[in-house]
C-alpha cells in the first residue's frame, strides 16, 4: 500500500440496541483516521437493515449521511465496496468494524466480509461470536483456569415455560442481592442487581419477553476495573494498556447510564491499585484475549475483591466514542486516537490481506 492513501470503510449503525453508540463511534472513527494516510468512506447500516453509502470520500468532518443517499441492499453495498476502480464508488482496501451488539459485535458482519475476502478491522468471526456471548464465554473462561463470578443461566423459552423454577434456582445459588443480565448483549441493557424475589423476577420478565438467554450469577461488591488489549503491526504479541478503575457516581454499578453520561462516573486511568495489582490485571486481559481468539482490540472488565480479580466480560468492539475507555487508556499509555486507528486498520490489513 505503500505511495497511496489506504481505502477505509468505516461501517457504523446497524441494527442493535447499541446503535447510536455504534454511531457515536463511527463518527470518531471518521474524523481521526490520519488523512494523509487514508482515505475515508463512512458507511452506515439502518435500523432497517439497508446500507448507506458516504458518496465519494470523506474530505472534511463527518457529522452524518448528506441528505439524498440512496439506500441499497447489503448485496449491492457490498459489490459497491469490492469494485476496484479507485474513481468508483466503494473500492476499499479494509473495512473498520464500528458496531457495536448484535450484527456486528457477534461474528456476523465479519463472516460477510471474510466471504468477500475484505480485510477488516477487530477479531475475527469466532472471536467475536465467543466474545458476544457472555455465558459461552464464561464457559470458556472457566475451562481455563479463569475466575469468573458463578452464574446460572436459562434460554428464554426456559423462562416463559417455568420462570418461578429459574428464579428458585438462583435464589438457591446465590441468595440477593445478585446479578442478573442478558446473554448476548452490550452496553448493560437489561442488566441490574436484583435486591429481592421481585426485582430478579421483574429483570427476567423483561429478558423472556425480548426472546434473550439470560444469565444470573453471584454479585461481588468490589472495585470496578477495566483493562484493554491491543495487538499491533509488525508483530510483537499482545499489548496491554494501562488499566482503568471505574466509579459510579449516580449508579450502583457501570451500568448504561454510567457509561455514556458525561459526569456520571470517574474513570480513573492508570487505576489506582499499585504496580503489582495492575501487572495482574494485565496479565489477565491478555490472557483473557488469546484464550477467547482475540483480535485487534479487546477489553476486558473485571471486579477486584480483596486482592482476587474476577472477570464479568470481555468486549471485542469497545466503543470509540469520545468518552470511551480505550482511547483513554491509549492515551496514557502515549498513543494518540489517530495512531491508535491507525495501529488497528494497519494490523487488519497485515493480519488479513486482501484474498
Amino acid at each position: 500500500m505503500s505511495g497511496k492513501a489506504i481505502r477505509v470503510a468505516v461501517v457504523m449503525g446497524g441494527v442493535s440496541s447499541e446503535r447510536e453508540i455504534s454511531l457515536l463511534s463511527g463518527r470518531e472513527v471518521c474524523n481521526h483516521l490520519p488523512r494523509g494516510r487514508f482515505r475515508v468512506k463512512p458507511v452506515e447500516i439502518t435500523a432497517g437493515n439497508r446500507w448507506l453509502l458516504y458518496p465519494g470520500w470523506l474530505e472534511g468532518d463527518f457529522d452524518g449521511m448528506p441528505d439524498g443517499v440512496e439506500e441499497v441492499d447489503a448485496g449491492r453495498a457490498l459489490g459497491a465496496l469490492l469494485a476496484e476502480e479507485v474513481g468508483r464508488v466503494g473500492g476499499v482496501d479494509v473495512v473498520f468494524i464500528a458496531l457495536h451488539g448484535p450484527g456486528g459485535e457477534d461474528g456476523v458482519i465479519q463472516g460477510f466480509f471474510e466471504t468477500a475476502g475484505i480485510p477488516y478491522t477487530g477479531s475475527g468471526v469466532l472471536g467475536n461470536a465467543v466474545g458476544m456471548d457472555k455465558i459461552l464465554s464464561k464457559q470458556i473462561l472457566l475451562q481455563a483456569g479463569i475466575p469468573t463470578p458463578p452464574f446460572v443461566h436459562a434460554a428464554s423459552a426456559e423462562l416463559r415455560q417455568d420462570l418461578g423454577s429459574f428464579v428458585a434456582r438462583a435464589e438457591e445459588r446465590f441468595g440477593y442481592p445478585c446479578v442478573a443480565k442478558v446473554g448476548n448483549q452490550g452496553s448493560s441493557h437489561n442488566m441490574g442487581i436484583a435486591a429481592d424475589r421481585a426485582a430478579l423476577t421483574g429483570l427476567l420478565e423483561v429478558i423472556a419477553a425480548a426472546g434473550e438467554h439470560a444469565l444470573v450469577e453471584e454479585y461481588i461488591k468490589g472495585r470496578e476495573l477495566t483493562c484493554a488489549v491491543v495487538d499491533r503491526p509488525g508483530g510483537g504479541g499482545p499489548l496491554p494498556l494501562p488499566p482503568t478503575e471505574l466509579v459510579p457516581l449516580e449508579s450502583r454499578f457501570f451500568d448504561y447510564h454510567a457509561k455514556y453520561t458525561p459526569g456520571a462516573t470517574d474513570e480513573i486511568t492508570p487505576a489506582r491499585i499499585g504496580a503489582e495489582a495492575t501487572a495482574a490485571v494485565q496479565e489477565l486481559a491478555v490472557r483473557c484475549h488469546r484464550e477467547l481468539r482475540c483480535g485487534g482490540m479487546s477489553r476486558t472488565d473485571m471486579i477486584e475483591r480483596g486482592g482476587e480479580l474476577f472477570v464479568l466480560e470481555i468486549n471485542t468492539i469497545p466503543g470509540m466514542t469520545s468518552r470511551s475507555l480505550i482511547p483513554q487508556a491509549a492515551e496514557v499509555a502515549g498513543i494518540s486516537f489517530p495512531e491508535f486507528l491507525e495501529m488497528q486498520t494497519l494490523w487488519a490489513l497485515e493480519k488479513r490481506g486482501r484474498r
